[in-house]
Parts: C-alpha cells; structure tokens; sequence
C-alpha cells in the first residue's frame, strides 16, 4: 500500500495531497468477485477493498468519466450543485438513465479523544440523485438561506431504492463493486457508494430515473454539540476539508461519456480542469549500433 501510495504521489503533479491521494486509492478500491459475502459484510471484515493500480486510477476509458471536487465547509455551510452533468447520452429505451455510479467522500475529520466512541466529531453529508425541476423558496424562514431549491429530489445512493437480492451476495459483474450503505447518519470520515441504476427497483427507477430528469450533488456539513461547544469557548471557525470523488460509467459500453460530461462542464460554465500529472522520460542507454544513442522518448 505504501508503494501504491508513493507511486500515485509521484505521478500527480503538484504539492503532496495526502486527502486527494486517499481518496483516489479508496475510489479505486474493488472486492474480488469471488468474495461470497454480502455488502455489509464485505465492508465490516475487508474494509472498501483492494485498491488499483496506478494507470488504472488515474486514466479513464471514453465510457466513463471521473470528476474530483476539493474543498472546505464551514458550520452550517454546504454545497449544492444544481446541474451536475451526468450525461444525457445514458437513456435506455424506456426513456430512463442507467448507468453505474461510484461515489467516494474522504474527510479530515475533527477528532477528540476526551468523547470515546464518538472522538470523530465532524461529518459530511452527502447526497446525489435527480429532480425535476428548479423551485423558488421562501428565504424569510428561518430553516432556508438557498432561494433555489429542487422539486421532488430522489436520493439515488439511499440502499432501500434498490432490489432486496442486491443487499446480498450474487454472482454478477458488479458484484465487486456494489456498496449499498444503511449508516448515512454516523459519524464516519470515509463514505463510499457504488451503485447501478438498473439494479433499482421498477418503481424507483420510474419515479427517479424517467427523463426528463435534472440531476443534483449536495454537501452539508455538521458537527457535534461537544464540538461546536469547544469552538465557541475558543472563537474557534469550524470547517472541514474533503475530497470527493465521483464516477459515471456505461456498463455496455455504448456512448463516450467522457465527451458527454465535459460538453456539460463547459455549457453550464463549471470551471475545469484535468488533473496535472508528471511526465515520465525513459532513456534508452544501450548503444549496440555504434552510433548516437536514440533521442529520449516521454510518455
């Protein structure tokens, strides 16, 4: 793992980013697909996995795209982001979107060894998922700060939208991948959701998944009483800094969703960027003809 780690350090350019490196190891992370237990178990015995390899963490096929979103919340802050670009390209003939989707949340959490059990004392929520339209709220009461809202939201990563056989081992292709999650509410500085849409249950995918459908990512930040306590004794400003990580994939590997996504990034002005990666130059230093040696060649 510490070589994975060094190795995936080496090639993102930049300054060392232990959150941003965290998070695309656990993002890669896969059970293998002979592993005869259910999601739960899984996850409560062999942690998310065995992570990748470097090539296969940091480059996409055109049939998926990967977006990383890095930042800080503040108490009582969130994120809200009211069109996401999932790409429209992935419509089945019924008119609903299918895709498989990995969602992955690395915090750096506030720790307190003085609460026991509960020392993480901070938490990000996270939610993904469709609605159908943008409202207008009322931001004279006291519980709404956002005059946008979204009308009928359907949180796709909630585990009871999907089949019950998929809470369970089945011998299936995503079967190495699938994390259905029951403890959205604890504490936890580590949240990761691999879904697929197909594996919905008819009624959810009618109601959450019919285009025409928007699509939304929303952050909220909490802490607990002790911690906000604390802060307030010390004038201390709360926040957390996270990285998360979100896949799209076509599984029948029809369409070019990395081209579908950036079209979407660049039409409703998301300012974007490629992760910058270090150039690797490999000399060739054995001469057996006699003359000059080859020119370098950089990959």
């Amino acid at each position: 793992m510490s070589a994975l780690m060094a190795g995936l350090s080496h090639r993102v350019a930049g300054d060392f980013n232990p959150l941003l490196l965290k998070a695309l190891a656990i993002h890669s992370a896969k059970y293998h697909p002979g592993l005869s237990l259910s999601p739960s178990d899984r996850l409560r015995e062999l942690g998310f996995g065995l992570p990748s390899s470097v090539d296969d963490i940091i480059f996409n096929s055109p049939h998926e795209s990967t977006l990383i979103l890095q930042d800080n919340i503040v108490r009582g802050g969130y994120i809200e982001i009211l069109d996401f670009p999932f790409p429209d390209v992935l419509l089945n003939d019924e008119g609903q979107f299918y895709g498989e989707v990995t969602v992955t949340l690395v915090t750096d959490p506030r720790l307190d060894g003085n609460q026991g059990a509960e020392y993480c004392q901070s938490n990000i929520d996270v939610s993904f998922g469709t609605y159908d339209r943008i409202r207008l709220r009322d931001t004279t009461k006291r519980t709404i700060s956002n005059p946008i809202g979204k009308l009928n939201p359907y949180n796709l990563l909630l585990s009871s939208n999907y089949a019950a056989k998929f809470q369970r081992y089945i011998d299936h292709p995503f079967t190495a991948e699938r994390q259905l999650r029951d403890d959205l509410g604890k504490y936890h500085p580590i949240k990761k959701f691999a879904i697929n849409l197909q594996e919905m249950t008819e009624a959810h995918r009618v109601r959450g998944l019919t285009a025409p459908k928007k699509w939304y990512l929303e952050l909220k930040g909490l802490f607990s009483h002790a911690a906000e306590a604390a802060a307030a004794a010390d004038g201390e400003v709360l926040s957390q800094e996270f990285c998360l990580i979100v896949t799209i994939r076509d599984p029948l590997q029809r369409h070019d969703v990395y081209s579908s996504v950036t079209r979407s990034l660049t039409l409703n002005n998301f300012q974007h960027n490629n992760i910058q990666l270090r150039n690797e130059v490999n000399l060739n230093l054995r001469n057996t003809s006699g003359g000059p040696a080859p020119e370098p060649t950089t990959e």
